[in-house]
């Protein structure tokens, strides 16, 4: 038989040591499936912005725009690295490289600007999830997404979203403010 003070050393370490085992034990996990989940979800929000890519390279083909400003998508099959870029008309950045024992992402991007060089790039976090039945999903600047279409979809407007021109307003004495259409 364990001599006593073995007894309240055993207690005294599953009393004060339990919370931190068990928060290291589920970081673990956590990297565990992202790690093993993680590069299909990866892949499937790479395909799903290539083809976006593809759709609106369709829709613009023929158009001044595209010509003046070819728009490419790569991903890079050991890193896994996805990059879209747009050079003009709109001008438009975007990298991705996933970190999975870190659960997160790495990307920059350029939103749409009319300029050709349009200046430093901006972060999006991007964090992996473990949802409760181990599936995966990703959050994008604070939105979570299970499905990695729609992911791929808030990319494609955060990167095109063209800034709306204001309307410009007249004074007429007799009508008001008029806006221009």
């Amino acid at each position: 038989m364990a001599e006593e003070w073995l007894e309240k050393l055993a207690r005294q370490i599953k009393d004060k040591e339990r919370k931190g085992a068990e928060e290291s034990a589920k970081s673990k996990r956590r990297i565990q499936v992202v790690r093993r989940k993680g590069p299909a979800y990866w892949k499937s929000f790479s395909e799903a912005l290539r083809k976006d890519v593809d759709d609106l390279k369709e829709l613009l083909d023929g158009d001044v725009t595209l010509a003046e400003g070819p728009l490419t998508f790569a991903m890079d099959s050991s890193s896994l690295q996805i990059t879209l870029a747009k050079t003009a008309f709109p001008s438009v950045q975007f990298t991705a490289t996933p970190q999975f024992e870190k659960e997160r992402g790495e990307i920059s991007y350029q939103a749409a600007t009319s300029r050709p060089d349009p200046g430093s790039p901006t972060s999006m976090s991007c964090k992996f999830e473990i949802r409760n039945d181990d599936r995966i999903s990703i959050e994008l600047d604070g939105k979570s997404f299970a499905n990695s279409q729609e992911a791929a979809l808030f990319v494609m407007e955060k990167l095109f979203r063209l800034p709306t021109s204001k309307k410009a307003y007249s004074q007429d004495s007799h009508l008001g403010r008029v806006g221009s259409e």
